[in-house]
Formats: C-alpha cells, sequence, structure tokens
C-alpha cells in the first residue's frame, strides 16, 4: 500500500501524471510544506535555529502540525521538543514510516516516534516529485535548472569520531538501492 502518485521500488515506470493525495511521501533538506496542515522538515544541527525560526513562523500563519526529522531531532528528541513547543512531532531515525504512522493516525498521544530498524531502502517509494514546480529547486554548487536530488545508498563504511550519520541511518550500515531502479528513476526524472 503506497500513496498515489508515489511507487514502491522494482514495479514498472509509470507514466507522470498529477498525484490526487497531497500526503505522498518525499524528501527534502528544507521545510516541505505536504498540505498546509502539515509541515515536514529535516533539521540538522547547523541549519537549527534558522529551520526552527522559519517553522515558528510557518505554524503562526498557517496554523500547521509541525513535524521535524533529521539528525538533529534525532540526537536530541527531547530536547528539541522542550525548546520548541509549537513542534507537534519529532521523528527519530529513519522517518520515511514514521511519518506515515503520524499523518494515518489522527490524534496521536505520543510527540516522539522512534525507528530503531533500518527501513529496507528498496521499499521506500519514490519522492512525489510531480506535486512541485521542479524547475524551482536548484543547489548552490549547479547554476542549470532544474536539478535533483536522488537516493542511491545510506549510511556509511566509515566510523568517523565527529559524523553523526549514524543518528539517522541506523548505525553504521551502508546499503545500496537496486541498480536498475536508480536508473529508471533517472530515466523517469529526464
Amino acid at each position: 500500500p503506497h500513496e498515489p502518485g508515489c511507487r514502491p521500488a522494482g514495479e514498472p515506470t509509470p507514466p507522470p501524471q498529477p498525484c490526487g493525495n497531497r500526503r505522498a511521501v518525499c524528501y527534502t533538506p528544507r521545510p516541505m510544506i505536504l498540505t498546509r496542515d502539515v509541515i515536514l522538515a529535516e533539521i540538522s544541527t547547523p541549519s537549527y535555529n534558522n529551520d526552527i525560526f522559519f517553522l515558528k513562523e510557518l505554524k503562526r500563519q498557517l496554523g500547521s502540525k509541525i513535524i521535524v526529522a533529521g539528525q538533529h531531532p534525532s540526537a536530541l528528541p527531547k530536547e528539541t521538543l522542550a525548546e520548541n513547543k509549537f513542534i507537534d512531532y519529532v521523528l527519530v531515525g529513519e522517518y520515511e514510516y514514521l511519518l506515515k504512522s503520524v499523518l494515518d493516525t489522527p490524534n496521536l498521544k505520543t510527540k516522539i516516534l522512534e525507528n530503531h530498524k533500518l527501513v529496507g531502502i528498496d521499499t521506500i517509494p519514490w519522492p512525489a516529485r510531480q506535486l512541485f514546480n521542479m524547475n524551482l529547486y536548484n543547489e548552490p554548487f549547479c547554476h542549470s535548472y532544474p536539478n535533483i536530488q536522488m537516493v542511491a545508498s545510506r549510511g556509511c563504511y566509515y566510523r568517523c569520531s565527529y559524523c553523526n550519520t549514524f543518528l539517522l541511518y541506523g548505525g553504521r550500515n551502508y546499503r545500496f538501492r537496486n541498480p536498475k531502479d536508480i536508473v529508471d528513476e533517472m530515466e523517469y526524472c529526464i
């Protein structure tokens, strides 16, 4: 059971079409409005203050449910909630399916949801890029519009003492997506 507009890895590439469900699971390194009612932000420590400033303003202006995930909230979930009473949920670890749980369960009592299992990287649907005007997205190092980000692997082989990648991606596990599925996604995007 995947959201309309997204597809599980390994299925044939569907033709582009509008997604009728505004709750599709998508990725972005910046705050993302899933609907007017729900905003997900993946937060890292270097951008924390800036992210919190904008999320607080979005909550004030839109009254949206605010959900945070990423490395900073995964490292400090209780502190993130305590410092920011306007945040509705903190997702710890790999959060794709945790987000789906929040969206599918109205009035969840738990504010911190944790995932201690590795997500099967080939089970994650492709992002529902058709929901966005991709011509508006660009990375600072890339001067051509549009461009996209793709996930081909998760984790890291190395054990750098200063790195917190293990907090988000289930320890020091390195996983690759199926190469055929990566190429299929590239072709779909082109």
